[in-house]
C-alpha cells in the first residue's frame, strides 16, 4: 500500500513539474513575443516610410468624393490626357487608408500601420508556438530578424493588408491538411474577393496556394528525406472546388477577369522590374540583404538538409515556392518568412542545453525583471512617437521637402517632368506629375521615355543614339524638371544653360526651368 502511494506521489510529482515546465516554457514564448513587439514599437517610434503612402491617401480621399472607382488615369497631366487605362486594383485599401487618414491624419495611419504589424508578429508567433522551444536560441534568432523585416514592410500601403490575408490563407490551408477543420476550406473564396479588391496585384496567391496543396495531397512518393502522402479523393475534390469559387470571386473587381492575369504581366515586364528597386532581385553583396533576406532563406534550407525527420511534401513545396518568388524579387523575403512560421520550426534541432527553471523566487524575479525591461523599451518608444511626431521629419517620411512642393506650386508647370519616386508626394499635393508609382499605367512607350532619360540610355530604337534626349523632351514639351541630384538626366540639362535653368538645388531635388 505504502509502495503504491509512493508511485502515486512520484507521478504526481511529475506531472507537476510537466505542468510547471510547460507553463514556464509558454511564459518565455510570451516574453521574446513581448521582447519583439517592444523592439518593433521603438523602431516604429523614429518614424516610417512614405512610399506610395501619400498617392494612396490621394486615391481613396477622390474614390469617396466621386463615389466611383476609376480605370482610367486621374493624376497624370500626359496619362490623363491621353485617357490612359489605370488598373486600380488597391482601392478597397485606399479607402480604408483615407478613412484612417481623415480620423487621425499621419498620427491615425500611423496607429493602423503599427496595430496591423503586431497582428502579424502575433500570426508568426502562433504559428511556430508548438515547435518554438526546440532551440530557444535559433527560435528568437529568426523572430528577431522576421520584427526588423515587419518594421520594413508593413506601413501604410496595401502590402500590409496582403500580408494580413496571407497569414489567413496559410493558416486555412495547414489546418484543412492536418484535418483540424475541413469545413473551414469555404472561407478561401471570401479571402479571395477581399484580396482581389484590397490588393489585386497579389491576390493570385488566393488560388495558387491551394493549388499547392492539391498537388501535394494528389502525389505519393518519397525522395530521400521529402515525403508525399496522397489525401482522401473526397478532401482533394473540396479543396478544387473551393479553389474554383475562389477564381471566380477574384474576378468580382472593377476589372472583371483581367485581374487573374494582372500579377503576371507585372513580373514579366523588364522595364518595371528596372525601374522598381524593390522588385529586383536580392543581392548578396549587399551587405543589409545578406543578413535581412539571404539569412533567413539559408537558414530555413540547412533546417531541412540537418533534420532527422521526414520533411512533408507540402512544407516542402510553399518553401520552394516562396523561395523561388524571394531569388525573383526581394519584396517577397516577408512572403517567405510569414509562411516559413507555419512549416520551418518543425524541423529545428533540438538544443542539447535546455532551459532551466529552478527555484521558483529566481524564476519570478528573472521573468519580471525581462518583462519589465520589455516594458521600458515599449514604454520609451511611445513616448518617442511624439518627438518624431513634433519634428520636421514626422511620422511618415515624404520624399520631396515642402520648399520645392511650395516652389513647384507657386511656379505652376503644366508639363513636368518628375523623378519616379516623386510622384506619390506630388500627387498628394495636388501636382499633376509625369509618371509616379503607378508603374503599369504607362507600360510602352512612357515607361520606355522615362527610364531612356533618367538612366540616360536609349531604350526606344525609333530613336537615335545621338539625339535622343533632345528627342523626347520634345516629343513631351517639358517645360520644367522636378529631379533627384543624383539622375543622370541632371549633368546634361546643367550642360545646356541656353536652354535650361537651375532654379533651386538641394542635396536630394533640383528644380530645373526650361528657357522660353
Amino acid at each position: 500500500m505504502s509502495k503504491n502511494k509512493n508511485i502515486n506521489t512520484n507521478k504526481d510529482k511529475n506531472i507537476n513539474t510537466s505542468i510547471n515546465t510547460k507553463n514556464n516554457s509558454n511564459i518565455l514564448i510570451c516574453l521574446i513575443l513581448s521582447f519583439c513587439a517592444a523592439i518593433l514599437i521603438y523602431a516604429f517610434s523614429l518614424g516610417i516610410n512614405g512610399n506610395d503612402f501619400w498617392w494612396h491617401v490621394k486615391a481613396g480621399e477622390w474614390i469617396i468624393n466621386h463615389k466611383s472607382i476609376p480605370t482610367k488615369d486621374i493624376f497624370s497631366w500626359y496619362a490623363s490626357s491621353n485617357n490612359f487605362y489605370w488598373f486600380s486594383h488597391e482601392w478597397l485599401s485606399e479607402v480604408i487608408l483615407y478613412f484612417f487618414y481623415s480620423l487621425g491624419g499621419t498620427i491615425g495611419i500611423f496607429v493602423m500601420s503599427l496595430f496591423l504589424a503586431i497582428i502579424i508578429l502575433l500570426f508568426f508567433f502562433n504559428a511556430s508556438k508548438e515547435y518554438f522551444n526546440k532551440n530557444l536560441i535559433l527560435s528568437s534568432i529568426y523572430s528577431l530578424l522576421f520584427t526588423c523585416l515587419v518594421y520594413v514592410y508593413c506601413y501604410g500601403r496595401p502590402q500590409i493588408f496582403t500580408y494580413i490575408l496571407l497569414n489567413i490563407e496559410i493558416l486555412i490551408l495547414y489546418k484543412y491538411k492536418e484535418n483540424k477543420n475541413r469545413n473551414i476550406i469555404w472561407f478561401l473564396p471570401l479571402i479571395s474577393l477581399v484580396w482581389a479588391n484590397i490588393h489585386g496585384g497579389s491576390s493570385n496567391l488566393s488560388y495558387i496556394l491551394p493549388i499547392i496543396l492539391m498537388v501535394s495531397m494528389c502525389l505519393n512518393f518519397s525522395f530521400g528525406k521529402i515525403e508525399f502522402k496522397r489525401e482522401k479523393k473526397e478532401n482533394i475534390i473540396k479543396l478544387l472546388c473551393a479553389t474554383i469559387i475562389s477564381m471566380v470571386t477574384i474576378c468580382l473587381n472593377p476589372h472583371g477577369p483581367k485581374l487573374l492575369l494582372y500579377p503576371f504581366t507585372n513580373m514579366g515586364d523588364k522595364l518595371m522590374l528596372k525601374l522598381i528597386t524593390e522588385w529586383a532581385a536580392p543581392d548578396a553583396k549587399d551587405i543589409a540583404q545578406l543578413i535581412f533576406f539571404f539569412i533567413p532563406v539559408i537558414s530555413v534550407t540547412i533546417l531541412f538538409i540537418a533534420t532527422d525527420k521526414k520533411i512533408d511534401g507540402y512544407d516542402f513545396l510553399n518553401y520552394g515556392f516562396f523561395a523561388y518568388l524571394f531569388f525573383r524579387s526581394t519584396r517577397f523575403i516577408i512572403f517567405f518568412m510569414i509562411v516559413s512560421a507555419y512549416f520551418a520550426f518543425k524541423y529545428l534541432i533540438d538544443s542539447k542545453k535546455k532551459p532551466s527553471y529552478e527555484g521558483k523566487k529566481e524564476e519570478k524575479l528573472l521573468f519580471g525583471l525581462l518583462f519589465g525591461i520589455c516594458a521600458f523599451l515599449g514604454l520609451f518608444g511611445i513616448i518617442n512617437i511624439r518627438t518624431t511626431y513634433n519634428s520636421k521629419q514626422g511620422l511618415i517620411k515624404t520624399v520631396v521637402s515642402k520648399e520645392f512642393i511650395d516652389l513647384v506650386k507657386k511656379d505652376k508647370p503644366k508639363r513636368l517632368f518628375n523623378d519616379y519616386n516623386f510622384g506619390e508626394t506630388l500627387i498628394f499635393e495636388d501636382i499633376p506629375v509625369f509618371i509616379d508609382s503607378r508603374a503599369d499605367v504607362y507600360t510602352g512607350e512612357v515607361l520606355k521615355d522615362y527610364v531612356s532619360l533618367r538612366f540616360l540610355s536609349n531604350n526606344n530604337e525609333k530613336y537615335d543614339n545621338e539625339t535622343f534626349v533632345d528627342d523626347i523632351i520634345n516629343k513631351y514639351d517639358f517645360d520644367a524638371f522636378l529631379i533627384e541630384k543624383r539622375s543622370s538626366l541632371l549633368p546634361y540639362l546643367s550642360s545646356h544653360p541656353e536652354k535650361y535653368e537651375i532654379i533651386k538645388s538641394s542635396d536630394k531635388e533640383v528644380y530645373i526651368k526650361v528657357k522660353e
